[in-house]
């Protein structure tokens, strides 16, 4: 069995069970789960990426279902639980605070090009 290098989470999971052990088996053995499980003294796992943090969304039912986020917080809660150490995430896609806060930067480093002394509200 070849080595799984990266997680890559574009969507939700509708299997959640299977997918949190999936994901699971991969981050404790350095993607390879047919091999054996990795130190209980190795905090490393393999990159784990999303594109979507939030915990719920709005939907047609009348109560909100749960995201993303919500089955990474399960995945990291379980990671801890088995390993005692916290999962490393990069999340890239929707705008975080560190996306509106690079982008205000590079609006301060464009800003002498124009006419314009300052920026005061950025949506």
């Amino acid at each position: 069995m070849e080595r799984v290098h990266a997680i890559l989470s574009f969507s939700d999971s509708v299997w959640w069970k299977q997918d949190l052990q999936v994901a699971l088996d991969l981050l404790l053995t350095h993607g390879l789960p047919s091999q054996a499980m990795k130190s209980p003294n190795d905090a490393t796992h393999i990159p784990l990426y999303i594109s979507n943090p939030d915990f719920m969304f709005p939907d047609m039912f009348r109560h909100p279902r749960f995201a993303q986020g919500a089955f990474f917080d399960c995945l990291s809660t379980l990671y801890y639980k088995a390993t005692g150490f916290h999962l490393s995430i990069q999340q890239y896609g929707k705008p975080t605070t560190v996306t509106y806060e690079f982008a205000q930067g590079l609006l301060q480093k464009l800003l002498p090009q124009y006419p314009y002394q300052r920026i005061s509200h950025i949506f």
